[in-house]
C-alpha cells in the first residue's frame, strides 16, 4: 500500500516566504535498511545513515545524501571562528558566525501536509556532528590543541528515507523551498524512489556473511596502561584537593591501515547493535558510530529528554553471570554516585533554558542491557521556554556532562591538561537538527573515525575518589571491544 501526504495548497500559511514544504509517501512492507542504504546511497561521496540497529530500543532509521540530491554542507573550525558553507554547485561562502548561531539562523517553518499521520519526530534539516572542541564556543574556553578534522560538519539535503522498524514501513520525504529542490523535482523523486524501494523489497536478501577483510595493523593507545594509571592517580589528586568531584578521563586508540568504511561499519553494527548507530561519510573521512547513549531529543512540542550514561559492566557469558553483573552494577555505590553527579549537572543545564518546574527525572539509575555491555542510564525531561530555540538548548548543555565531569568547566580544564591532545569528533554529539527546531542527538562514544590510512576511536571513564585505577583501566578495555571488533583479528 502507498499512502501520500495531502497535496492541498498551503500558500497562505504563516511564514510562507521562507517556509519549506515537505511532501511524503509511505510504503507498507518491511525492507532491510542496509539494502536500502546500498540502493540509495552506495555510490555517494557525501551521505548519512542514522541507524537504529537495536530495533528493540529504537524504532526509526534515517538515510540521506543521495546522488542527484540538492545539498548544502556546513563546517566549522574553532581555530578559524567562522562557518563555511558549500552549495550544491560547489560555491563556497564564509559566514562570520559560530556553528550554533548559523544553525539557529536557518530555522524556519516546515509545512508538512498530513503531518498527524507521521509517527516520527524527524523533519528535514541538518545531519552531522558537533565535535568536543566546540567547548571553546559553548563555555568560552581557550583551546590550544585543535583537531585535524572540522569541529562541526553537517549536511542539508532535500530528500530522505525513514525506515520504521517496528511497523515494517518506509517513508520517503522531499523538502522543497529556497535552497532546496522544487515541487516538480519532489514529485518525480518520490515516484522513482518508491520504485527503488519496491525493487529492494523484491530482491534477494543481502548476504552479510563475507565482508571484505580490513588490511590493518594492531590497535595502539596514546596512553599505555602505565601512563593511563598514572593519569587516573593525577585525577584523584585533583579530586582530593577539591577542584572537581568527577573527571571523565579518556584515551585514544589508533589503527593504521586501509579501510572500506562501509564494510567496517557492517562489522561494527553486527558486533554491537545499538539504538544510536550512525554512518556519516564525506570525501575526507567517515564517522562510524555504535553509540548507546542519547544526548538530547527535542520534540515539536518543545519537550526535551536527556539520558546520560554513567556505569558499565560487561555482558556475562551465561544467563546467570549476566544477571549477576547487572545486579552488581545496580548496587555499586561508586557507579550510583557517578551517575547522580552527571544527572545533577544536566538538570542544572536544562534549568537554564526550561520552564520553571518542568525539569524532572523520568528514570534514575536504570540498568539497560545492550549487545556488548550493561549501562546505568538516567533520563531527565523538561519543556523549553518559548523564547529558547532548540539550538540554544543544545548549546547550553554541550559538551555532554557524561563526557566531562563536574563541575563542567574546571573539569574540562583539568582534562585538557592531562590528555594533551584534542578529542575531535569523540565526546561530541551526533544526529539531526531539523529546520523547524526539533533535534535528536547521540553522544559520540564507541565510534570510529576512518581517514585515508588510519582509524581512531576514543575510550574513557569517570574517575572519582572511589575509583580503583586497575578497574577503571579494565573498563576502558570493555568499552573498546565494540570498535575493535570492526577489524578482523582484533576482537
Amino acid at each position: 500500500e502507498i499512502v501520500r501526504g495531502d497535496e492541498r495548497s498551503q500558500d497562505d500559511a504563516p511564514g510562507a516566504g521562507a517556509a519549506i514544504d515537505c511532501a511524503w509517501v509511505r510504503l507498507d512492507g518491511e525492507v532491510d535498511a542496509r539494502a536500502l542504504f546500498d540502493a540509495f546511497c552506495g555510490s555517494s561521496a557525501e551521505t548519512f545513515w542514522l541507524d537504529s540497529s537495536d530495533t528493540d530500543q529504537a524504532r526509526f532509521s534515517v538515510l540521506g545524501g543521495f546522488p542527484g540530491a540538492t545539498t548544502m554542507t556546513v563546517s566549522y573550525r574553532v581555530a578559524e571562528g567562522r562557518t563555511t558553507v558549500t552549495g550544491h554547485d560547489g560555491t563556497v561562502r564564509h559566514v562570520d558566525a559560530d556553528i550554533f548561531t548559523f544553525l539557529k539562523d536557518q530555522q524556519r517553518v516546515v509545512r508538512v501536509a498530513g503531518e498527524d499521520l507521521l509517527p516520527f519526530e524527524f523533519r528535514p534539516g541538518f545531519i552531522g556532528y558537533f565535535g568536543y572542541e566546540l567547548r571553546a564556543v559553548t563555555e568560552g574556553m581557550t583551546v590550544s590543541r585543535h583537531s585535524r578534522l572540522p569541529d562541526a560538519r553537517f549536511l542539508l539535503t532535500d530528500r530522505y528515507v525513514v525506515v520504521d522498524h517496528r511497523d515494517g514501513q518506509v517513508y520517503l520525504l522531499f523538502a522543497s523551498g529556497p535552497g532546496l529542490g522544487t515541487r516538480a523535482e519532489g514529485r518525480a523523486w518520490l515516484e522513482s524512489a518508491a520504485r527503488t524501494v519496491e525493487d529492494v523489497r523484491q530482491a534477494e536478501p543481502r548476504d552479510n556473511g563475507a565482508l571484505p577483510a580490513a588490511r590493518s595493523g594492531h590497535v595502539s593507545f596514546r596512553d599505555g596502561k602505565a601512563a593511563y594509571l598514572s593519569k587516573i592517580l593525577k585525577c584523584q589528586d585533583y579530586l582530593t584537593s577539591g577542584e572537581s568531584y568527577e573527571l571523565c578521563l579518556t584515551n585514544t586508540a589508533r589503527i593504521a591501515g586501509e579501510f572500506d568504511d562501509s564494510a567496517t561499519y557492517d562489522r561494527l553494527r553486527s558486533a554491537s547493535p545499538v539504538p544510536y548507530g550512525a554512518f556519516l561519510r564525506n570525501p575526507e573521512f567517515s564517522v562510524l558510530s555504535a553509540s548507546p547513549e542519547r544526548f538530547m531529543t527535542i520534540s515539536g512540542d518543545r519537550r526535551v529528554l536527556v539520558s546520560p550514561i554513567k556505569g558499565t559492566r560487561r555482558r556475562g557469558a551465561s544467563e546467570a553471570e549476566d544477571t549477576a553483573l547487572r545486579r552488581e552494577l545496580a548496587a555499586d555505590e561508586k557507579e550510583l554516585a557517578e551517575n547522580l553527579m552527571i544527572v545533577d549537572l544536566m538538570r542544572n543545564d536544562l534549568s537554564r533554558v526550561s520552564e520553571i518546574g518542568s525539569v524532572r527525572p523520568v528514570e534514575l539509575f536504570g540498568v539497560h542491557a545492550f549487545s556488548a555491555v550493561h549501562q546505568m542510564v538516567s533520563t531527565i525531561e523538561s519543556k523549553l521556554r518559548e523564547e529558547v530555540a532548540a539550538v540554544d538548548c543544545i548549546r547550553t548543555a554541550f559538551p555532554p556532562g557524561s563526557m566531562t565531569g563536574a563541575p563542567k568547566l574546571r573539569s574540562m580544564e583539568i582534562l585538557a591538561a592531562l590528555e594533551e591532545e584534542p578529542r575531535g569528533v569523540y565526546s561530541g554529539v551526533l544526529g539531526w537538527v531539523s529546520l523547524d527546531g526539533r533535534a535528536d542527538l547521540s553522544v559520540v562514544i564507541r565510534t570510529l573515525v576512518v581517514e585515508r590510512n588510519a582509524a581512531t576511536f576514543g575510550v574513557g571513564g569517570a574517575i572519582t575518589l572511589l575509583s580503583d585505577p586497575e578497574a577503571e583501566y579494565a573498563e576502558t578495555l570493555v568499552k573498546a571491544a565494540a570498535p575493535k571488533a570492526a577489524f578482523d583479528g582484533l576482537d
